[in-house]
């Protein structure tokens, strides 16, 4: 365990630097283009590693940290490197898939940011976050990762032209969560497409009416703002958290 947590941890700040070193040598990167069906190959990891900013390259690695903290100490390097690589081959394979036949760009480490944002979660459920973006109690990962997937969803059906990859971050997630549930299998506590291992691991419940409008809500604020929502929605989404930071 201690040889899994000390080359995990090298291999999570190796793969910061590569992509920092690699924003310093190459601001804007090597974007993957597609146009009408044509792109380079090189292109599907190297845009993994390249950031539109500074402020794009300083959300997605401070992501990775917060995350890949959780993940690598445990798996090892070569486990998280496979993961790392999983998550972003993923995302841009999804966005390439559903952007062939017409003109297309995407840069960013999004895709596998969120494939290890997916591992976090399965690995370490009881794991709690802050959001900062609402005065709320903490809340547990799979909450997290469940609520972001629904967000990601909803702005792509409704905001496809927002600028955002949405389609990398949703291959992002399935990669990560394939990789984690056959190659981790072993570190494995929650599972939202299965049933409970124990009886102390989260269970996926199937989403009620109530939590429908709740989603709807948060695409809402994914959208346009915090400031968008009504005082009712946001008591609403107040309200939610609070009957679920102790699931």
């Amino acid at each position: 365990m201690q040889d899994n947590e000390r080359s995990g941890r090298i291999a999570l700040f190796a793969i910061l630097a590569i992509n920092v070193i690699y924003y310093i040598f190459n601001p804007g990167g090597c974007p993957l283009v597609v146009h009408d069906g044509m792109f380079a190959i090189r292109q599907l990891l190297l845009a993994g590693f390249s950031h539109a900013s500074f402020t794009h390259l300083l959300f997605n690695m401070w992501a990775l940290y917060l995350f890949g903290g959780l993940v690598a100490p445990r798996v090892g390097a070569a486990k998280f490197v496979q993961l790392y690589l999983a998550g972003l081959l993923s995302g841009n394979l999804l966005f390439l898939a559903l952007s062939w036949n017409g003109m297309a760009a995407l840069v960013g480490s999004s895709g596998a940011m969120y494939g290890v944002m997916i591992a976090a979660a399965m690995l370490d459920p009881e794991r709690r976050f802050c959001l900062i973006f609402l005065p709320t109690t903490p809340v547990k990962a799979p909450t997290l990762v469940i609520s972001l997937m629904a967000i990601e969803i909803i702005c792509q059906l409704f905001a496809p032209g927002s600028g955002i990859a949405h389609l990398a971050h949703l291959g992002g997630l399935l990669g990560g969560y394939l990789f984690t549930r056959f190659a981790l299998r072993d570190f494995v506590d929650w599972d939202p497409l299965a049933r409970r291992r124990n009886p102390d691991a989260p269970a996926f419940t199937s989403m009620d009416k109530g939590n429908a409008e709740i989603i709807a809500i948060l695409g809402k604020m994914a959208r346009n703002g915090v400031n968008s929502l009504t005082p009712e929605e946001y008591r609403k989404v107040h309200e939610f958290h609070s009957r679920n930071k102790d699931r």
